[in-house]
């Protein structure tokens, strides 16, 4: 007994269906011409791959545009609570995946978030003991456990 992509849907609310989620970012390619929202747009220099939380926190803060400052938050809150790693810091890897939920795209998160989740769940169960340590979205998991056992 494990999640499955049903409860990812109706506990969490991600989507089961959509457009998949890829490493390459094409989510901004599409049928219809209509305007597409500013590029997003992070210089490594401005966030470099091991920019702690606190430190990008305070760069966000500072930002002028709003649609860069919601895309920089989306980024934010993908590395901390969906995808967080073993580095505590914020990592450039899901700037497409910020920019397409910023842009409203049609996105199936749920099969990326329930495979991420079972990735993890296999790297903590690899060492013995358990290694609770693990980066991961393990409070997944918990809310999972209290809805199906009260």
């Amino acid at each position: 007994m494990a999640p499955t992509l049903l409860d990812m849907a109706q506990i969490f609310g991600f989507r089961p269906h959509g457009r998949p989620v890829d490493a390459v970012g094409d989510y901004h390619r599409r049928r219809s011409k209509e305007k597409l929202p500013k590029p997003f747009v992070i210089s490594p220099a401005t966030i470099n791959q091991n920019c702690s939380f606190s430190n990008y926190l305070r760069k966000f803060s500072v930002e002028k545009d709003k649609g860069q400052q919601h895309m920089l938050f989306l980024l934010y809150w993908l590395n901390r609570f969906v995808f967080p790693n073993r580095s505590s810091a914020v990592l450039l890897e899901y700037r497409h995946l910020a920019e397409a939920l910023h842009s409203h795209t049609d996105l199936g998160l749920g099969p990326t978030v329930l495979a991420h989740l079972f990735k993890n769940l296999h790297a903590a169960t690899l060492e013995n003991p358990l290694n609770l340590s693990a980066p991961g979205a393990f409070w997944m998991i918990q809310i999972w456990l209290q809805v199906y056992f009260p």
